[in-house]
């Protein structure tokens, strides 16, 4: 392969050919046809040859008045016979390399599969302003390879910014850049800022980034303030505003180090009778979205006006998969219809050693699984105050796994299941957690519900509790509370059963005072009762010197069977 390396360079007044031949310089005011096919075009009439050019695969830097033809002798120019004003650059399965600053006009447009780097010589960020001078204020890159064609970018120290798309089939895509086929993109200090795609009674997709089958990230990448928005103007169709920074019709893949704030999508029906769909505030995609690498998402948002928005930062109608051994992952402020929310998708997977903060939540059809059989290390997952999760099948910990429900959120699933050694279920002690079918701890799994008060009510679970299979109810009291025996404290309003082979584990501090818990049903409910020497539990002040720990410092005790 043969690598055209320009560094500072300006060029004008001519035209380049990507199979060898003569520069021609370009007379001035040259009447010239539209783009001819390969065979076509005279370049004599072009004026006198300046050099020749071998060049495998092309892009420009400052080039006024020049024109890239993809084969010899082929003319691009206006039919008017205005000046060559606007610049376009052609690549055509080839490697381009730009090691220093350019300046844009219009669209580089790629055919074939192609790479391009772009590396800033002095380190400096380069500012690629995609809209402006821009033909129908366009993107900055556009590929028009197959379907299973691949654009590959490899971009250094460049900032995005300005871009408005690319119009195929009436849609807008992409907004700094679009590609028919596949896209891969490794940026390092990389930054898509305020572009955009707006569409009328059709599909807006892509904020920064749009690619019609599948797109892959890695790097270090930043998507600020990106916004898609699709609008109803009395049309009858279905209306989509998707992905506010990255929009793949296919799946996505992000490694490295990404940030993504304050993007959004927005649809409004504005008169139009179709459906209104707003998906995905920072990302999304059809089929699936796999995630490693250290993530941010804060302040995404999806908004629909007489429609539905799904997936505050992340919609995807396939699935979701959080991976990678040392992997982090923190969700913050993003909302859909102002509603808290992270992810919308089918089914969500959190593995590998990891760490995992959803300050939003999840909707998901299907399972959210956390933990998978043969993983190398266990991820740890925690869902924040105020995080709304819903998940229609179930929620499954396994593993060695642990996730934590903290205090003021909200957690919904059709069934729960804690399975295998070291796997923890821990909730806060005002968590809102309800189930439409079994809570199963077993195989070692351990449930913690932290408890700050005697009206404790943290599980709402309509069918059956059940621990079994040397499975551990830890309850941990906080050490703040003035307990008296034969307080009792409502643990599940579902009833349940606890095996004899199961653990009871209870706040060290009861311990030492004398103080016994034991687990009965009755009422439908499932109970603490706390049972001792009598009387209230000393106050702080005369217990300080007690030795205070948690539950796996204490005592192991068993459940005494007790009945309604």
């Amino acid at each position: 392969m043969i690598t055209a390396s320009f560094s500072g360079h300006i060029l004008s007044n001519s035209i380049f050919t990507n199979a060898g031949g003569l520069i021609h310089e370009i007379k001035q005011k040259q009447r010239a046809s539209p783009l001819q096919d390969a065979g076509g075009g005279d370049s004599s009439k072009l004026g006198k040859t300046v050099g020749s050019f071998l060049l495998a695969g092309f892009f420009f830097l400052s080039m006024a008045n020049s024109v890239w033809a993809q084969s010899p002798n082929v003319v691009v120019g206006s039919e008017s016979g205005a000046d060559f004003a606007a610049v376009k650059g052609f690549l055509n399965g080839n490697t381009a390399v730009v090691n220093n600053s350019f300046t844009q006009s219009e669209m580089v447009t790629f055919s074939g599969d192609t790479t391009l780097t772009i590396q800033s010589a002095d380190g400096t960020l380069k500012t690629i302003t995609a809209g402006t001078g821009m033909t129908s204020g366009k993107g900055a890159f556009f590929s028009q390879t197959s379907e299973t064609g691949t654009l590959t970018l490899n971009l250094s120290d460049v900032k995005f910014t300005g871009g408005k798309g690319a119009t195929r089939i009436g849609s807008r895509l992409g907004g700094a850049i679009y590609s028919y086929g596949n896209l891969t993109f490794e940026g390092t200090n990389a930054t898509f800022d305020k572009n955009s795609v707006t569409a009328e009674n059709a599909a807006a997709a892509g904020g920064a980034i749009c690619a019609e089958n599948t797109a892959t990230i890695s790097g270090t990448n930043t998507f600020t303030n990106n916004t898609v928005t699709a609008t109803a103007e009395g049309g009858t169709g279905n209306i989509y505003a998707l992905g506010g920074a990255i929009s793949a019709q296919n799946t996505i893949t992000i490694s490295g180090t990404n940030t993504f704030t304050n993007n959004t999508v927005t649809a409004t029906a504005e008169g139009g009778t179709g459906n209104i769909y707003a998906l995905g505030g920072a990302i999304s995609a059809q089929n699936t979205i796999t995630i490693s690498g250290t993530n941010t998402f804060t302040g995404n948002s999806a908004t629909a006006t007489d429609g539905s928005a799904y997936g505050g930062a992340i919609f995807v109608a396939g699935d979701v998969v959080f991976s990678g051994d040392g992997s982090e992952a923190t969700f913050s402020g993003n909302k859909a219809d102002d509603v808290n929310n992270d992810i919308r998708s089918n089914n969500v997977t959190i593995r590998d050693g990891g760490t995992y903060s959803f300050g939003g939540g999840i909707a998901a059809n299907g399972t959210l699984a956390v933990g998978v059989e043969n993983q190398a290390s266990t991820p740890d997952v925690t869902f924040g105050d105020g995080s709304i999760t819903k998940v229609t099948t179930g929620l499954e910990v396994r593993y060695g796994s642990e996730l934590t429900l903290e205090s003021g959120s909200t957690f919904e699933a059709g069934s729960l299941v804690v399975s295998e050694e070291g796997s923890t279920l821990s909730i806060g002690n005002y968590v809102t957690l309800s189930s439409t079918g079994n809570l199963t701890v077993s195989d070692g799994g351990t449930i913690k519900l932290n408890i700050a008060d005697t009206t404790f009510t943290p599980g709402k679970v309509a069918e059956n509790l059940e621990f079994s299979d040397t499975s551990t109810l830890v309850l941990n009291f906080a050490d703040t509370m003035a307990v008296a025996a034969g307080t009792e404290v409502l643990l599940f309003t579902a009833a349940g059963t606890i095996e004899d082979k199961s653990t009871l584990e209870y706040s060290q501090w009861l311990t030492d005072a004398g103080f016994v818990v034991d687990v009965l049903t009755k009422n439908g409910g499932l109970y603490a009762r706390i049972s001792g020497p009598g009387g209230n539990v000393p106050e702080p002040a005369t217990w300080a010197m007690i030795l205070v720990g948690l539950v796996g410092l204490g005592l192991y005790a068993r459940r005494k069977k007790a009945g309604a």
